[in-house]
């Protein structure tokens, strides 16, 4: 088949949404199909790179589109990336008509940005179109949000209010009646789709793993009092509540540690709450670093803590438990449906007591990192069920 997709965010050895975008296409590519990728034209070099160090060269053929200089340097000046995806979406649909022409498309994907507040105009090709998986439906537990500090409340109201706008986007709601299947990471998506498409809708996790991202090398016990997040740092990530849950456990155990990984705008807040708190001196911070140097931190971890309060999919569980990091999340978004009884501690937030939620978060901190056998039982777990979440099982369920 020729395959068209459409894919705003694309590039190898990343995470999120580039991660989405690369892997359908490579995983697609595998499959004897023509595939045909439009993307930002910023991923070039990235892409160009990546692909001269292949032995055997992917059945892809890039097409790279952006807008103006001139609206590059208002995106990057204003960070106004919604406006500016808005109009790339525009610009690329007269292009991709005359792709159509040339190659005859017996397929269109959308695939990134993978969000229901991002549409895509590529149904009105005319041709079997398939839309997701789209995320973003998830929304934070209303008890939750003052536990993530103002700014953190601020932006899920207003959050809130951009996808009830869903519900009446002429865009979105083209796009849901032009596709052929509409694919939505979990469950929560289904209420923004009009009742008589919802025939079209799937479930499915946006990304899995590769084959060749499992390795030899094993998480030791001897490391479970090293605990780990990974992720942007953005105050929807619930951090402050994991670090309020690991204050209360150096209260049992003074050996533990925690790494944190990344950056965003919620960093600067973080590490204000860990002298607060007095923890510091048991806190290390990382920057964003190569998916290599990652990969040497998670194997030098014990716990993996991942305390979104609605990550659509949270691919960083999927990396650690490919390693056999026992993860601890909360029962919410899709994190809750990646990890399950055998892999993790699933956190309840019906409780409605933050007290109580932060003393499930300690225990299941102490019970990890100095319980041998639990710990044992969930990195062995861990492993197994990260085997599930394989690229190719996620591409099956498709093609």
């Amino acid at each position: 088949m020729n395959i068209l997709i459409s894919a705003y965010a694309c590039e190898p050895n990343k995470g999120s949404e580039p991660a989405a975008g690369w892997k359908w296409a490579y995983e697609l590519s595998k499959r004897g199909h023509n595939i045909f990728v439009i993307t930002r034209s910023n991923n070039k070099q990235i892409i160009n790179k990546y692909l001269l160090g292949l032995d055997k060269q992917p059945n892809i053929q890039f097409i790279y589109h952006d807008l103006p200089k001139f609206f590059i340097t208002l995106k990057r000046k204003f960070g106004c990336t919604r406006l500016y995806y808005i109009l790339w979406q525009f610009s690329i649909l007269d292009k991709c008509k005359n792709l159509n022409l040339r190659y005859k498309f017996d397929l269109v994907h959308h695939i990134t940005f993978c969000s229901i507040r991002h549409f895509s105009l590529l149904g009105e090709l005319n041709v079997k179109t398939l839309i997701g998986p789209l995320g973003g439906s998830e929304t934070s537990p209303l008890w939750l949000r003052s536990h993530i500090g103002l700014q953190g409340f601020i932006s899920e109201t207003f959050r809130d209010f951009c996808n009830l706008i869903t519900f009446i986007d002429p865009f979105f709601l083209r796009a849901t009646k032009r596709c052929d299947k509409l694919i939505f990471t979990t469950k929560s998506g289904i209420k923004y789709c009009p009742v008589k498409y919802r025939k079209k809708i799937h479930i499915s996790t946006v990304i899995g793993l590769n084959e060749d991202e499992f390795h030899n090398k094993k998480v030791s016990v001897k490391n479970q009092k090293n605990l780990l997040f990974v992720g942007r740092h953005l105050h929807w990530k619930g951090m402050k509540i994991a670090l309020e849950a690991f204050k209360k456990a150096l209260e049992t155990d003074s050996d533990l540690s925690l790494t944190i990984v990344g950056s965003g705008n919620a960093t600067r807040y973080w590490k204000d709450l860990t002298i607060k708190y007095n923890i510091s001196k048991n806190v290390s911070w990382i920057p964003w670093i190569s998916q290599n140097e990652c990969e040497k931190i998670f194997i030098n971890s014990g716990i993996f803590i991942f305390p979104s309060l609605h990550d659509s999919g949270g691919f960083a569980v999927l990396e650690a438990m490919k390693n056999g990091l026992p993860v601890i999340c909360f029962d919410l978004g899709g994190p809750a449906e990646t990890v399950d009884s055998s892999s993790g501690i699933i956190l309840k937030t019906n409780i409605k007591d933050y007290g109580l939620l932060i003393e499930n978060f300690s225990k299941a901190i102490i019970l990890l990192s100095s319980d041998k056998k639990s710990w044992e039982f969930y990195s062995t777990g861990a492993l197994k069920r990260s085997k599930y979440f394989l690229m190719k099982k996620v591409v099956d369920r498709f093609y």
